[in-house]
């Protein structure tokens, strides 16, 4: 429509895009919904409307049209994120048989996008598709390639200030030659992200001065609950997806201007299904018992993954070695930077 026409005449043209049926124009709906929304506040409501009842639940549509709808929700913000990311858990979710499972994956992205108080639902969600048995090679580091970018000081909102189960973190290496500078809250996250459930792990990041770099993760057991079992199996096999792709998020930096180096870290992503098992023994201290665990390099960087009962233990690494290290519990005081005496 001509920039000089009435604003009835635009608010005309653009409920007729809303209102056309989907299989006349998939699109339609949503670009009548953006128009709307720029014609003013009297019509917001009616563009959101018809957003969450015929675009974001409806799967005939292709993914890229329904996460266009929830961005253009979430843009709106206040309770139209939460519109959000329910239709965005929806895509989640999506029975394969309608969606690549790629496309599972770019709605979970796009709900870690909503801000930090989504980040670990997100990653919980990615973990899972990553992890799910029918999942091709490709699909797996195409998800791995998402998990990477949500890690790091302040990704996510601050943890809780207790915690009711070990957590382990790194200190000097015993020749001296890694003194960190900077400690942080790598991540965290309860069972499926839900803020009423138990704390599923927590990770905590180390800088050296000479900028080597090491992640230490603890994923506790917690039994079955009413979404299904996370016993210690099921934690070992998130710790070593995590640690994995801490790792290759590490040795394929992202650029600022060029990206991350894609390719690259999609061929060492893809065999993410390789079993622990299968991976080199190292032992080293955790507390004061000698514990072994896997060990996998990933590029010039390294992932490991232990069992200690319940728990188990993720690590990973770039420009330091494991072996240099003993782990000890921390408290909650941790992050602080000079501490001598963090041991619970």
């Amino acid at each position: 429509m001509a920039d000089g026409q009435s604003e009835d005449a635009k608010v005309q043209w653009a409920r007729e895009l809303l209102n056309t049926p989907w299989r006349d124009d998939p699109a339609a709906t949503v670009v009548g919904a953006r128009r709307l929304i720029e014609l003013g506040p009297p019509y917001v409501a009616e563009a959101v409307d018809q957003i969450r009842l015929r675009v974001l639940t409806n799967h005939h549509l292709g993914m890229s049209i329904r996460i266009e709808g929830a961005r253009l929700l979430a843009g709106l913000g206040g309770k139209h994120v939460e519109y959000a990311a329910y239709g965005l858990r929806l895509m989640i979710s999506e029975y394969r048989g309608y969606v690549e499972p790629s496309d599972n994956m770019d709605a979970a992205k796009e709900l870690a996008g909503l801000g930090p108080a989504h980040v670990a639902e997100a990653a919980w969600e990615l973990r899972r598709q990553i992890r799910t048995s029918d999942a091709e090679r490709w699909d797996r580091a195409h998800g791995a390639l998402y998990l990477a970018d949500l890690r790091g000081p302040g990704v996510m909102p601050e943890p809780p200030s207790e915690w009711d189960f070990p957590v382990y973190g790194a200190f000097q290496d015993r020749a001296g030659r890694h003194e960190f500078e900077q400690r942080w809250v790598e991540g965290w996250g309860t069972v499926r992200g839900e803020p009423g459930q138990p704390l599923w792990h927590m990770s905590f990041g180390h800088r050296a001065s000479d900028e080597g770099t090491l992640v230490v993760s603890t994923w506790r057991g917690l039994g079955s609950y009413w979404h299904g079992t996370n016993g210690p199996l099921d934690a070992r096999r998130d710790a070593a997806i995590d640690s994995q792709v801490g790792a290759l998020s590490l040795a394929f930096p992202r650029d600022a201007v060029t990206g991350r180096a894609e390719e690259d870290f999609w061929r060492a992503g893809a065999p993410l299904s390789d079993w622990p098992q299968s991976w080199p023994t190292l032992a080293i201290t955790v507390n004061d018992d000698r514990v072994e665990f896997r060990i996998r390099r990933l590029g010039d960087a390294w992932a490991a993954v232990a069992q200690l009962g319940p728990l188990a233990i993720g690590v990973y690494g770039r420009g330091c070695e494991l072996g240099d290290h003993s782990l000890f519990s921390v408290s909650r005081a941790y992050t602080s930077p000079g501490l001598t005496v963090p041991c619970l």
